[in-house]
């Protein structure tokens, strides 16, 4: 039998979800799709020599060489030291060894005496098996990262080598035999070799090895040249890190007591590091989540062993009164002193301020978060690396990817470069795979963004977005649909429903779709929650089923009596409002790095972009109320989102987070039915928080306004910190009737200056977002009483009649991106966006400029530029490409916008 060696690149090493190296953990092979049979495997390449089963990593989480008979597949499970799960996936079904022997074997009957190298380079190459001295030379390198490096030597003078850089689990196989004769093309090799034999042909510079099958020339691999092969030895590099704290040693349910002995109790963990006498050190948890501090017990202890305890204490230190120059600060959650004399550990507590009992993941992710230091004030975070350990640079690892995601459960974080700040990175926090339940949407809802410490690693994601600066923090940023008078879409379910409180009420499923009054207001009974709660929902009274109206107005109140047409009187104590979830129909969703590799949990990964998708249908509620109502009586009476409901809209949403650090989406929305655009109706694809104002003022910019609203100039930009009521922009407050205000922004200013911006539009070039399509709006954007933002794609303006016929189709792109101002206090609007292929520079600016100069990304110099649109004394000198130096332009009047379409 042939054998081939087992790889499973996404665990060697082995790390969790945090990136760490797991000290100890296990592999183990099994027969394919079983759960509990060991398959045999071997410690090299005879298979003869068992290998224990599981197979245990060392310290630094490398597994030793795994053989197997490469005839069968197998399952793979990959579990911490005790079991727990590290990573999503750990099982792998249908797993293939790496092929190795059995095609070498068939180079080596082609040869005379060769020698087959085998070298996997993990931290330090391990060379497995050599042959002799001074003869023809087969080689092949594995490195980290599933990045393979195969390497040939034809008698110590030509060199020829493979490199494979692709993030597969199959090792590449290097044959090239030295007794095989060079020909002139595939065709002449054909001729001058037999039915198995290999050859090689020189095409392009490298050197390529087909193999005769039957007379055709079958391609086996190409090799680069010893320029190519020598260059990559300096890649692979040691690693090192400031960072004294090793997250394996962290002690869950564990600390120290003032005497220096150790104790067991829930929601503190024990940490510890190495220190040397005179030094100072901080140590924080500062990067994890923020329900851990350390001064719980407010001391640091010192030892002079590893070995905790009375005896081999040195000082219990406090900050009152000042010890050893402890200083607790950051609320606690960092602490920093001096080593005492004798001093060799020090040791200190965490505790977790919201959780009396915290579960293993919650002490992993304190753990993951610690970053402890030499010197007074903590560290940017690093990730915490063993001695010894090599690995490929960051440069390396990451050569183009310049937008990075992760998704832990439920919880996706998107990082994004700033362009113009490479100190700096955004990261976006999405709420992502929810499932739509009877009590929330489970669509795609943006949670917070923060502005974080760019040097952080690309696994490192969470732990960067711990320790970031909040931008904004707030749920319901999905868009909802408004028509026939409701919000529906998004995170809303259908309003006009109340849960109504009648103890003993003794209905059942069977009673649901019952018609109930409440001073002659008609409810439907929708659902039987329990045996005290029933759910109605406003019956339609609506011109129709598809030009419905579905109002809780006037609601049920406090108390009162409901009558069913079949169940009669029922006396209720309480009613509250509530939605009716699951809306959504035939959802799908997807998280894709460049539009095409699929996000796996736990998986960080790169690219020039990432891209959400989703798309559902919003059925008709008129059509959902009256199919309960004509099925009266049976025992499982269908949901608000049954297929077997009509739908009434189709909703298509993608999110695309490109490399510039914006935020575009595109929806696409087809009415399935018609339905009512009213007066207030809308649809805007996206809306947005207000930002997180602590001590700052909040400033709220509009473009193109003629006339003040509600007492605020918007274009002016007006401070909103104290505004209490809702602001409408209506068609007819812009001052250029063919320009329709398409961009929108939020500023802070603290202490009078402008530090952070956030700006959101439509695209003006496509879909409802062009000005021609928006002009016929009545609204344009809405600000709330709470300064949130709506802004208004297309309304009942757009639709004389006020009704939407079915079979419409109506898209919006739009955009979306924050800003540091600090360096630009004039420029309100500073965005940067990629879309079809162009990239869009949009700036507004308050001020007046002479010949200044707007930078750019610069991979865009040379590329065409195009003013899209502009207002004010805005002027683009270099209006033909862009220069080295940047945009030339200048403002006139103190004030002047501009869209420029670049490339």
């Amino acid at each position: 039998m042939a054998a081939g060696r087992l790889v499973v690149s996404q665990y060697m090493p082995a790390r969790d979800r945090n990136g760490r190296l797991v000290a100890g953990a296990k592999l183990r092979v099994l027969v394919n799709r079983t759960s509990s049979t060991n398959a045999p495997i071997f410690t090299a390449s005879d298979l003869v020599t068992p290998l224990a089963n599981p197979v245990v990593a060392n310290s630094s989480g490398q597994f030793p060489a795994i053989w197997v008979d490469d005839a069968d597949l197998y399952t793979v499970s990959i579990t911490g030291p005790n079991g727990e799960s590290i990573g999503n996936p750990s099982v792998f079904d249908d797993y293939a060894s790496s092929e190795i022997l059995s095609i070498v074997d068939e180079v080596a009957a082609a040869v005379t005496a060769p020698a087959i190298a085998l070298i996997v380079a993990a931290g330090d190459a391990e060379v497995l098996a050599i042959g002799e001295e001074g003869t023809e030379q087969i080689g092949l390198v594995t490195t980290a990262g599933s990045t393979q490096v195969s390497a040939v030597e034809t008698e110590g003078s030509e060199q020829v080598g493979l490199v494979e850089a692709a993030g597969t689990a199959q090792v590449a196989v290097v044959a090239a035999a030295a007794g095989a004769e060079y020909y002139a093309d595939a065709a002449a090799g054909i001729s001058g070799t037999s039915d198995g034999e290999f050859f090689l042909v020189v095409e392009d510079g490298r050197a390529v090895v087909y193999k005769n099958v039957s007379g055709v020339a079958t391609e086996q691999t190409t090799y680069p040249t010893n320029d190519d092969v020598e260059g990559l030895a300096p890649l692979f590099v040691g690693v090192t890190s400031d960072n004294l704290f090793d997250p394996a040693t962290g002690v869950d349910n564990a600390g120290v007591n003032s005497s220096g002995s150790v104790f067991s109790l829930a929601r503190y963990g024990r940490l510890f590091i190495p220190v040397t006498a005179g030094q100072p050190y901080t140590i924080s948890c500062a990067y994890a989540p923020t329900n851990w501090d350390l001064d719980q017990t407010a001391w640091v202890n010192f030892y002079n062993s590893a070995s905790f305890g009375t005896g081999t204490l040195v000082d219990n230190s406090t900050a009152s009164p000042q010890e050893n120059d402890v200083v607790f600060s950051e609320s606690g959650r960092t602490v920093s002193f001096t080593a005492p004399t004798g001093a060799t550990y020090a040791c200190v507590n965490a505790y977790n301020l919201t959780t009396a009992t915290p579960d293993a993941a919650a002490y992993d992710a304190l753990w993951a978060g610690v970053m402890a230091n030499e010197g007074v004030g903590k560290a940017a975070f690093q990730a915490f690396v063993p001695a010894g350990t090599k690995d490929f640079p960051a440069t390396v690892k990451n050569p183009t990817g310049r937008v990075r995601a992760l998704l832990t459960g439920t919880s996706l974080y998107v990082w994004q470069p700033m362009w113009n700040d490479p100190t700096r990175a955004s990261v976006r926090l999405i709420s992502y795979g929810d499932t739509p339940s009877t009590s929330e949407a489970g669509t795609v809802d943006m949670i917070a963004h923060r502005f974080v410490d760019a040097s952080y690693d690309q696994d490192l994601i969470e732990l960067a977005y711990n320790a970031g600066e909040s931008v904004w923090a707030s749920i319901d940023n999905g868009p909802p649909f408004k028509f026939n008078g409701q919000y529906l879409g998004g995170g809303h379910g259908l309003a006009g429903a109340y849960n109504v409180t009648i103890t003993g009420h003794g209905l059942t499923n069977t009673d649901v779709g019952d018609v109930g009054t409440i001073s002659a207001k008609s409810w439907v009974l929708v659902r039987v929650v329990d045996a005290n709660t029933i759910t109605i929902v406003a019956a339609n009274t609506g011109a129709s089923e598809t030009l419905w109206t579905i109002t809780g107005s006037p609601a049920p109140g406090a108390s009162g009596t409901i009558t069913f047409a079949s169940a009669g009187a029922k006396s209720y104590t309480a009613s509250a409002a509530t939605q009716i979830w699951p809306l959504v129909q035939n959802y799908t969703l997807s998280a894709k790095m460049e539009g095409e590799t699929d996000l796996v949990d736990g998986t960080p990964a790169n690219g020039s972009y990432f891209e959400l998708r989703e798309s559902y249908g919003i059925p008709n509620p008129a059509n959902w109320l009256a199919t309960l109502i004509s099925e009266k009586g049976t025992a499982t009476p269908k949901a608000l989102n049954d297929p077997a409901i009509t739908t009434q809209l189709y909703v298509d949403q993608v999110w695309r987070f490109d490399r510039f650090g914006a935020m575009t989406g595109y929806g696409t929305y087809r009415a399935g039915q018609e339905f009512e655009i009213r007066s207030t109706d809308y649809f805007g694809a996206w809306q947005h928080q207000t930002l997180i104002k602590t001590s700052h003022t909040l400033w709220q910019y509009m473009a193109g306004v003629a006339s003040a609203i509600g007492g605020y100039d918007f274009t002016a930009t007006a401070d909103i910190t104290s505004n209490s009521a809702e602001r409408a922009l209506l068609t007819s407050n812009v001052s250029d009737a063919a320009k329709p205000s398409a961009v929108f922004a939020q500023f802070l200013k603290l202490s009078g200056n402008p530090v952070l911006g956030l700006a959101h539009g439509y695209m003006t070039t496509t879909g409802v977002g062009k000005p021609a399509e928006r002009a016929d709006n009545t609204y344009l954007f809405r600000l709330s009483s709470s300064e949130k933002m709506y802004p208004v794609a297309i309304d009942g303006g757009a639709f004389p009649s006020g009704l939407v016929p079915a079979g419409t189709v109506m898209q919006v792109g739009f955009w979306d991106q924050c800003y540091d101002m600090s360096d630009t206090p004039t420029r309100t609007v500073d965005a940067v966006y990629e879309h079809a292929g162009k990239v869009y520079r949009v700036v507004d600016i308050h001020d007046t400029i002479t010949y200044g100069s707007l930078d750019v990304p610069a991979e865009l110099v040379g590329k065409p530029v195009e003013v899209v649109e502009s207002q004010g004394g805005f002027t683009l000198h270099s209006d033909e490409f862009v220069p080295a130096g940047g945009l030339t332009y200048s403002v006139s009047g103190g004030y002047g916008r501009a869209i420029i379409a670049i490339g």
